[in-house]
């Protein structure tokens, strides 16, 4: 909760969501727009540290150069008394390492997530900016099935280069590629590094890394000793293992190429899975399945077309239950009554959910 209910300039703080060693993140609304927003503020030391505030700075930068769905929007940068304040758009969904605390995710949905977070990697670094910090508490997943990366901080911008002389000088040490260890820089493939471990860590449960303590990690990381994910997690399709572990290959030019490559790759395979549902619709069963969404908040987030989708994907058989069901929720859907329709008949919501 909230210290204290304040404003800062046009908004109302309502409570705190989030935060680290740096600053704290505040859920907000803008009194007049009535926009709920999350709002970015570095504190303690932080707060007067210039090299601190040169990169909250240069974090508003990066992300006011992208527009993406999968990328977490800025809506703008202001000073208040003695603070600067960062306007974000909010996510009103969990972070990657929340459900990770629960237990590792479907593999599917990881793809899912996977290729998401590709996109918004291929078009940050279509602008020349390396996240340079990809990691399950940078991803998060919004209550309507959007994937959603976060934390733009350390970012690198290719053309105005570092601010420091050190291509990784702050990051997560279990998430680093092996090139910036060894003092080269970041580029493209070292995001994509990254996004491996946090997938093999989504659908394992466990990091590679972490049998392994603070001082030995980066050895680790160098020698690519981690085991394989088919060892640590039974049952997860080859190539899913494939494309996972290629991202996080040693050697960097073993790795995709483009973050684009790997998205393709997550897409194929999601398609010849025969996974028909959009992103959206398999994420919002998810978060369902979770218990993060009530039913009446995911029936919110799927309209009658994509219900209906949703329940054709599940048939086993022409006449089986399932079959009779999807009938009669297009019939339903045809009147326009979806949404009540489901709200009766509770015994197939949960059918339908993964």
């Amino acid at each position: 909760m909230a210290r204290q209910r304040k404003r800062i300039g046009p908004y109302q703080l309502i409570e705190e969501v989030g935060t680290g060693g740096m600053g704290v993140v505040w859920r907000a609304v803008h009194t007049v727009l009535q926009r709920e927003v999350a709002i970015k503020e570095l504190v303690g030391s932080s707060a007067q540290d210039k090299e601190s505030l040169e990169r909250f700075r240069r974090e508003g930068m990066a992300l006011a150069q992208l527009r993406h769905e999968s990328v977490v929007g800025i809506h703008d940068l202001f000073p208040s008394s003695t603070r600067l304040y960062m306007v974000l758009e909010y996510v009103d969904g969990p972070t990657l390492a929340s459900l990770l605390k629960e237990a590792p995710l479907p593999w599917d949905v990881v793809a899912t997530i996977g290729a998401r977070v590709a996109a918004a990697l291929e078009h940050a670094h279509h602008h020349k900016l390396i996240h340079r910090d990809v990691k399950p508490a940078n991803v998060m997943l919004s209550k309507a099935g959007e994937v959603k990366l976060t934390d733009f901080g350390i970012a690198r911008d290719q053309i105005l280069g570092d601010l420091t002389k050190t291509g990784y000088a702050v990051g997560t040490p279990s998430y680093m590629p092996p090139e910036v260890l060894t003092g080269e820089r970041a580029d493209a493939r070292s995001d994509i590094y990254s996004l491996g471990v946090t997938l093999y860590e989504c659908a394992s449960g466990r990091n590679p890394f972490a049998e392994h303590d603070s001082s030995k990690i980066f050895g680790a990381i160098l020698a690519s000793k981690f085991p394989r994910l088919g060892k640590v997690k039974r049952g997860l399709p080859r190539r899913f293992r494939a494309i996972v572990e290629r991202c996080m290959r040693a050697d960097a030019r073993k790795r995709y190429a483009t973050a684009a490559d790997l998205r393709r790759d997550f897409e194929r395979l999601l398609a010849d899975s025969g996974a028909r549902a959009n992103h959206r619709q398999r994420l919002v069963g998810f978060l369902r399945s979770r218990g993060r969404l009530s039913e009446t908040e995911a029936l919110t987030c799927l309209n009658a077309a994509e219900l209906l989708q949703t329940v054709s994907a599940e048939l086993v058989a022409p006449a089986s239950p399932f079959a009779r069901a999807a009938a009669s929720l297009a019939a339903a859907l045809v009147g326009g009554g979806a949404g009540w329709w489901l709200a009766q008949r509770p015994d197939l919501w949960e059918r339908l959910l993964p």
